[in-house]
């Protein structure tokens, strides 16, 4: 039975699908869709997809859309759907995603959708689920199994003389260092980094592709049903924002598979390259972000550069993109040509940076990791864009609310730096040589000092206390960032903080993190152009909980200077 219900499994698969609330308004519908590749090339399907309810949630999702669509069928004002994709990173398995990401979202759209500004919009949140692995899966037993012939034979021949080195009492030095060879592979093949960073490049990028492309065309089919066949020519001019939130190796995939979707959807990619530059490739790209709002209903011609770089479609335009704890490399922000992530980024309206520089995973292991595979030739450039810290952030106290924090009001792109264990270095300096004048529209949230209401997954804030989620204390010298590290490794060991995963564990940094891939919030610059100041409300909220925050680009179209606040 299972195999003929393996049979009919495609390339994804709905696996969870819930409206909020369940009746009225706003409509807000929450799903998760997997890709169906299996974690070991041998089977043909993921084994946790059986059985497969796609069939039954597709149906439930079109019904629910097409009741939101017909609200407009007499109705000149065209709809409104928000679509949000949320990418989770490696060492989380399926089972994660449906227990512990799925609850926590679906908690909070069902607790705080009838306050959030979509009353007349439809927000379609998204889980999408690539084929990841828990670490330390399978056991000794296949790892070793799995190994090639030659490293078989080599950890036999090891064991082997060994064995009667210690039996004529010979020192032991070259099995002992040929065993601690091949177990070194065995250890990095159990950690399934490289397992989860392969399928994510094969499988991951490429079936997010598919997702994007089955969801576009279920509400094209859907508004041509509901609506009538001129129907997409009337969400033209105003297409549906898609935003994204991304967790550590999330990024990774994101940032490809925007840069495949741009391709696969626009006839004229080639204008990406050479409209308006007449050399091309063979001159220096422009990183200025789209200027023409999504929502806007300027003149066509204002709008040119927006839909050449953002549009997705007949239906979506590229908005907002959070990465929390990426895992991709600090050059993806510079202006170098080391960075291959460039044509991404530009697309999207705005880029906010969740970071946090006491990041033990991606400090040590992501780093470790990629020194085999980054073509870094120093330990510092080698670092992971997670690692981005502000320089000198909350130095000083002011009674209940920590000055420092907050929008950070003296601070420009000199204070972006990356902490290595014996230095640092301004992201302006070499090598990374970051010229403010072609930055992104981007804003660093630096959350290394973050300590907040616990929110655990699927539950109301558990305590009032305030928590540390981040790192163990707050460190800005040398010597004291260096004691921080080793706290916080030895707490995270213990499941006390999570420097890594923490940001959505807090209540304030999860309502943020839902504000900024919502919400287009309106901008207040000063006569420089740069920001002014943060609405009082989120400004106090940051910095009672420690978040320092910094606009990377003085020209970017959109900030929340006005937040609605955080629900």
């Amino acid at each position: 039975m299972a195999m003929a219900t393996a049979a009919t499994i495609g390339q994804l698969a709905i696996c969870q699908y819930q409206k909020y609330p369940a009746s009225g308004l706003p409509c807000c519908s929450h799903l998760v869709i997997s890709s169906s590749a299996p974690l070991e090339a041998e089977q043909k399907f993921h084994s946790g997809l059986l059985p497969d309810r796609s069939k039954e949630f597709y149906d439930q999702l079109k019904q629910d859309i097409s009741s939101y669509l017909q609200r407009f069928k007499s109705n000149d004002d065209p709809p409104v759907i928000r679509l949000v994709i949320r990418i989770h990173g490696f060492n989380v398995p399926l089972t994660d995603v449906l227990n512990l990401d799925f609850r926590e979202a679906s908690h909070k759209l069902a607790g705080d959708c009838t306050v959030m500004d979509t009353a007349n919009d439809f927000v379609l949140f998204v889980h999408y689920c690539w084929p990841s692995e828990r670490m330390f899966s399978g056991g000794p037993l296949a790892w070793i199994a799995a190994l090639p012939a030659l490293p078989k034979l080599l950890l036999g021949a090891a064991g082997a003389a060994g064995l009667l080195m210690w039996i004529a009492g010979k020192p032991l030095l070259v099995p002992v260092a040929l065993l601690m060879m091949l177990l070194t592979l065995i250890f990095l093949r159990a950690v399934v980094y490289f397992r989860d960073r392969d399928r994510a490049a094969s499988f991951g990028v490429f079936d997010g592709v598919e997702t994007i492309r089955a969801l576009h065309h279920i509400l094209q089919e859907l508004l041509k049903e509901n609506l009538g066949e001129d129907a997409v020519s009337r969400i033209g001019p105003n297409p549906f924002p898609l935003s994204f939130i991304a967790h550590s190796m999330g990024s990774f995939v994101t940032t490809q598979l925007v840069r495949v979707l741009t391709n696969v959807f626009d006839p004229d990619a080639g204008l990406h390259y050479w409209g308006g530059r007449p050399y091309g490739p063979f001159e220096a790209a422009d990183a200025s972000p789209p200027s023409a709002d999504c929502q806007s209903a300027a003149p066509a011609a204002n709008r040119q550069s927006h839909p050449l770089v953002a549009r997705i479609g007949e239906l979506f335009v590229l908005h907002h993109l959070v990465l929390a704890s990426p895992d991709i490399p600090i050059w993806a922000i510079t202006s170098g040509r080391s960075n291959y992530l460039a044509s991404c980024l530009r697309r999207f309206r705005h880029t906010y940076l969740l970071v946090n520089d006491a990041d033990i995973i991606l400090r040590f292991a992501s780093s470790l990791a990629n020194y085999f595979v980054f073509p870094s030739r120093t330990p510092i450039g080698g670092y992971r864009l997670g690692n981005l810290s502000i320089k000198q952030r909350g130095t000083a106290l002011a009674g209940e609310l920590r000055g420092g924090y907050g929008f950070v009001q003296d601070a420009d792109s000199r204070s972006l730096v990356v902490h290595g264990i014996s230095g640092s270095r301004s992201l302006t300096q070499r090598p990374f040589d970051y010229d403010p004048a072609r930055a992104y529209a981007a804003s660093l949230l630096d959350c290394t000092d973050y300590q907040d209401s616990r929110c655990e997954a699927g539950t109301a804030v558990s305590s009032r206390v305030q928590r540390r989620l981040l790192s163990a204390f707050t460190a800005n010298n040398r010597l004291l960032r260096c004691l921080n590290y080793a706290a916080t490794a030895i707490l995270q060991a213990v499941g006390r903080i999570d420097s890594h995963v923490g940001y959505f564990r807090g209540k304030t940094c999860l309502d943020l993190i839902y504000n900024l891939a919502l919400y287009d919030c309106p901008k207040q610059h000063n006569h420089n152009g740069s920001i002014e100041h943060l609405d009082d409300q989120l400004q106090k909220q940051l910095q009672k909980v420690g978040i320092a925050w910094l606009d990377l680009h003085a020209a970017a179209d959109r900030h929340p200077s006005q937040s609605r606040g955080l629900t």
